[in-house]
């Protein structure tokens, strides 16, 4: 059962997270170890200390290095309890992408995994770390020296419970501030749209550092489900086992994840009679794939959209419940909506391109020290998606590809 009543709703979100569920459930399986959610506390908790020890103040950023573990998940929920604000960084990001990262949020604190530890302490920023704490086993602390000087306070961290980064046309960093009232009213209507029950289980595969597997956390957590952390995503069949083992209820990747497992894990033969749906985000899911994915035997297949900017999920669309629409993102969750704007603001007639606009409780605060690029995609509460589309009389968006400008015609000589 879960304990929604004893769970104050001004509380932290990692907290409801931690005590939502009774304690005896299984919260995480990490290879032999299986973590229930007492002893996810517990884990918490002793990672807390570790920071207290540092002297962690209100609003420090702890950067999460690592895979996917019951210790890097331990570490991101252990910075928001504390007071900290959690920000993952991605072991797939390129050294020059992580010094910038590094750079942007300017960490006092970092939760290091062991298998990537070495690789941190090469990177140019590390040294402006104060505390580093690298696990899971032995939980081993370290003062790092070097030149660090403090961000200014800023008031507008207020209620920030972590920072993601999001993509950028011009590549430069992205740092998006997200609270703890985002996060919940994300992960709660993510629950809903995707019907997320007390005691599911999922094999995660994506990594905390994507917006999209902190929500498949969020909402596991939430629900008191079970994560079992997957394994190697190059290896297809391998996956697919652990879906099956585990028993999972859900499952989630994106468009690459999906194309290895149908095409060389043999996901859309197996026989899966405990998957209630497979969800996909992060590009368009060929259609010979799809296709493949709506034949097989899962009963159904969720597409979703979302943004960083928007903590994570804007839109759902049920392929099998909604198979006209399967082209579409869907339409906005639970108190999103999503409106297509013509150039002059107005609302666009149904079918007439525009620019995808949502509004809702999952709309972040904006971008860490970038008033320019805030200004230009937060305005007035909505987030500007940057994306084109139509949307129809039924309230779906449709997203269109911005016309590719014809290659300039040199001068004559």
């Amino acid at each position: 059962m879960l304990r929604t009543m004893n769970v104050d709703a001004t509380a932290g979100f990692s907290h409801a997270l931690l005590h939502r569920a009774d304690g005896d459930r299984v919260a995480i399986v990490d290879g032999e170890r299986t973590i229930t959610y007492f002893a996810l506390r517990a884990d918490v908790a002793r990672l807390k200390v570790a920071l207290a020890a540092g002297g962690i103040a209100e609003r420090d950023r702890v950067v999460i290095f690592g895979e996917p573990s019951a210790f890097t998940i331990s570490a991101y929920l252990a910075a928001m309890e504390a007071g900290g604000i959690a920000v993952p960084l991605g072991t797939s990001s390129t050294d020059a992408e992580l010094d910038a990262q590094l750079e942007a949020v300017a960490p006092r604190f970092a939760f290091l995994h062991e298998d990537v530890a070495a690789r941190f302490a090469s990177l140019g920023w590390s040294t402006g770390v104060e505390h580093v704490i690298v696990g899971p086993e032995p939980l081993r602390a370290s003062n790092v020296s070097g030149e660090f000087e403090r961000a200014p306070d800023d008031e507008d961290l207020i209620g920030i419970a972590a920072i993601f980064f999001a993509s950028s046309a011009d590549d430069e960093v992205r740092a998006v501030h997200v609270g703890h009232d985002n996060l919940r009213a994300n992960t709660e209507a993510s629950i809903c749209a995707l019907s997320v029950r007390p005691g599911d289980r999922t094999v995660l595969m994506l990594p905390l550092a994507d917006s999209f597997g902190a929500s498949v956390l969020h909402s596991y957590l939430w629900v008191g489900g079970t994560l079992h952390i997957g394994p190697n995503p190059a290896l297809p069949e391998r996956v697919v086992d652990a879906i099956e083992s585990s028993r999972a209820t859900g499952f989630y990747g994106d468009a690459d994840t999906y194309a290895l497992l149908l095409d060389q894990g043999g996901l859309a033969e197996r026989a899966l009679p405990h998957l209630r749906y497979v969800a996909q985000a992060g590009g368009k899911l060929p259609e010979p794939l799809l296709d493949a994915l709506i034949a097989s035997a899962v009963p159904e297949v969720y597409l979703m959209y979302g943004q960083a900017e928007a903590t994570w999920l804007l839109s759902v669309v049920a392929a099998h419940t909604d198979p006209d629409k399967r082209a579409s993102v869907g339409r906005g969750l639970r108190g999103t909506t999503l409106t297509v704007l013509s150039p002059d603001g107005t609302a666009a007639a149904p079918s007439q391109i525009g620019d995808v606009v949502a509004t809702g409780p999952g709309v972040t605060r904006g971008y860490l020290d970038d008033l320019e690029a805030s200004a230009e995609r937060f305005r007035d509460g909505s987030l500007y998606t940057g994306d084109l589309g139509t949307l129809d009389e039924d309230g779906f968006v449709f997203l269109v590809e911005p016309p590719v400008e014809p290659p300039t015609e040199p001068p004559p000589d």
